[in-house]
């Protein structure tokens, strides 16, 4: 079971509040891997209420061994479920109208793309104020997610909500591994060249601060992929230890980090809690988690990682795991989420 991790807060109403098959009124003859051109646009409406939706995609892919990729949501996580047959879309309750995410699907070495669009049937405009009215507090910005090639610039504008003008803190913009700078007031250059013998790593966040032509205080961040996000990466899994003690091989973690071919090719896996960190740190690693101990270690000569709670109140414990694809040095994470 998989999920596509961002940095912003969700709330999980239910498990499953509702299964959507996608259909065709009309199902093709003509085998998947035969067609050409775009897959089907499919078009989901969730609200405050209800705001988990699980798609299945058995119809469109035919049946058979097939797979499903994404690109990133603005305002939810998608999680694949049902041994990669369906997804869990996951919204934001924040004020958002619509968002959408590119699907892929991957059969017998095919991949064909479609659009998958999201509305919020609760979301209502906001009426603005034609006193400009300055609030107190930092409004926080939506957080968008832009993806990048590696060994490049982008120029990042439109920092502001729409019609709004102002000023960017040079001294508040703040990366985790790359380079960002001022442009002008009201934009950004992020330079995402790799550092010398490191990984490369494939995710980045810009964190800015900026004060509107009003006076009013902004805060924002952008989520930044790099780098090619069909080869295999890391996802994130969820797992149940009734008992609170589990080990796991390194396949277990690995299993889905498959990429479009289906392959999860030559990779190494690393599991310290913060970033940059020393990749290089051998077989054996003791970490405390939230809850819990997790060791990295070798058995038999495969990588196995060895959780026990240490919490017993605890009902959920979780840590990161780094997968570094080592035909390309591409390194991404992923959250595995450990539930009792």
């Amino acid at each position: 079971m998989k999920r596509i991790h961002t940095f912003i807060g969700f709330i999980l109403l239910s498990w499953i509040l509702s299964c959507t098959r996608i259909t065709e009124q009309e199902p093709s003859k003509v085998p998947f891997e035969k067609q050409t051109g775009p897959l089907p646009l499919l078009n989901v409406s969730v609200d405050s209420v209800q705001l988990t939706q699980t798609i299945r995609f058995d119809t469109i892919a035919q049946g058979g061994n097939f797979s499903v990729q994404f690109t990133k949501l603005s305002f939810g996580k998608i999680r694949i479920v049902e041994d990669g047959k369906a997804v869990q879309l996951v919204m934001d309750t924040g004020r958002w109208e619509k968002d959408s995410t590119q699907y892929t699907i991957c059969k017998n070495t095919v991949c064909r793309d479609g659009w998958l669009k999201i509305k919020n049937k609760s979301y209502r405009p906001v009426t603005v104020d034609t006193t400009d009215t300055v609030t107190t507090d930092c409004i926080q910005l939506a957080t968008p997610t832009l993806f990048v090639n590696f060994s490049t610039s982008l120029f990042i504008k439109q920092l502001f909500p729409t019609g709004k003008k102002g000023t960017i803190l040079a001294d508040s913009l703040k990366t985790i591994f790359y380079t960002v700078s001022k442009t002008s007031d009201s934009s950004i250059t992020f330079i995402a060249n790799p550092i010398a013998f490191e990984p490369m790593w494939a995710w980045d966040t810009i964190r800015y601060q900026a004060t509107g032509s009003n006076g009013q205080c902004y805060k924002g961040k952008i989520a930044i992929v790099l780098g090619n996000t069909c080869e295999p990466q890391a996802r994130d899994d969820v797992f149940t230890v009734p008992t609170g003690t589990v080990i796991w091989p390194e396949t277990t973690l690995t299993a889905n980090d498959t990429g479009c071919t289906g392959q999860t090719g030559s990779y190494q896996t690393r599991t310290p809690f913060e970033a940059p960190m020393d990749w290089d740190y051998g077989n054996y690693k003791v970490m405390n988690t939230k809850s819990g101990v997790l060791i990295d270690t070798l058995i038999s000569g495969t990588q196995h990682y060895k959780y026990r709670r240490s919490n017993a109140a605890a009902t959920e414990d979780g840590f990161w795991y780094y997968y570094k694809n080592l035909s390309s040095g591409r390194a991404t994470k992923a959250w595995v989420r450990i539930q009792f």
